[in-house]
C-alpha cells in the first residue's frame, strides 16, 4: 500500500470511504490492524494461488 493511501486511511479518513454504522471505529486509526490484514489476505492469496496451481497442473 503506498505511503498516500495509508495517510487517507489512517490519518485522515474522509467520510466518504467509512462505512456507514462505523465511524468512529479505533481500527480506522490503527496501523497494526491494517498490516495484519494485509498479511492475512497477502498469505491467504498465495495459499489460494498454490492451490489452483496445482489443480491445474494435475489436470
Amino acid at each position: 500500500m503506498a505511503q498516500s493511501s495509508r495517510l487517507i486511511f489512517c490519518m485522515i479518513t474522509p467520510h466518504i470511504i467509512v462505512i456507514p454504522g462505523t465511524q468512529g471505529m479505533v481500527e480506522y486509526k490503527d496501523y497494526g490492524f491494517h498490516f495484519r490484514a494485509f498479511l492475512r489476505g497477502t498469505i491467504n492469496s498465495g495459499l489460494e494461488g498454490l492451490l489452483i496451481a496445482g489443480i491445474i497442473y494435475l489436470l
